[in-house]
């Protein structure tokens, strides 16, 4: 699930010109998973993965108001949420941005992250197409798949590489759908 653009804050729907609302918890536990998947795509050791994914379940179940908690100093009783992460989603709830949040969208290529939307890859399986075959795009992975390359990985096989492809035709087909919902916005 990608969480909304962080680039500009939720506004009331229908009403463009009141002041940004305050991401709410489903946003921030979102914001949350995501950033222990781009830590994944980018190396980082598996305690801090697991920390940022312990820390956007422990958020979303959270009973009540996640700002005025935040607000109050409330979150460090929370069980899953350490000291950094109590600062980063208080830093997030406050202000609307998220800087390390921000600092991995801008490291991380953005076909890395496109690659996560293919059945049967995850952070783990495409750090690792990308660091063996030097692959960043969707394109470059297309085409590795078609000249047989990723059969060719540890981990990965000729059924592999077929679903791979299968895959990606589904992402280019539906690339300009969107729900319902979110294609209001």
């Amino acid at each position: 699930m990608m969480p909304p653009s962080m680039g500009d804050a939720a506004t009331t729907p229908g009403r463009g010109d009141e002041a940004p609302q305050p991401p709410d918890k489903n946003e921030v536990a979102a914001i949350l998973d995501e950033v222990s998947m781009l830590l994944e795509l980018d190396g980082s050791n598996t305690y801090e993965v697991r920390a940022y994914q312990n820390a956007a379940r422990a958020v979303a179940m959270i009973e009540g108001d996640l700002g005025e908690m935040a607000r109050a100093g409330a979150l460090g009783g929370i069980p899953g949420l350490g000291k950094t992460l109590v600062g980063r989603i208080t830093e997030l709830v406050t202000t609307g941005h998220l800087a390390i949040y921000d600092e991995l969208l801008a490291k991380v290529p953005p076909g890395l992250r496109q690659m996560l939307r293919i059945s049967g890859l995850g952070p783990k399986r495409v750090r690792q197409i990308s660091q063996t075959l030097n692959i960043t795009t969707l394109a470059e992975l297309r085409a590795a798949a078609e000249r047989g390359e990723i059969a060719g990985l540890p981990g990965f096989g000729a059924k592999s590489q077929e679903n791979l492809l299968k895959g990606i035709d589904f992402l280019e087909r539906h690339a300009d759908r969107y729900l319902f919902p979110v294609a209001e916005e």
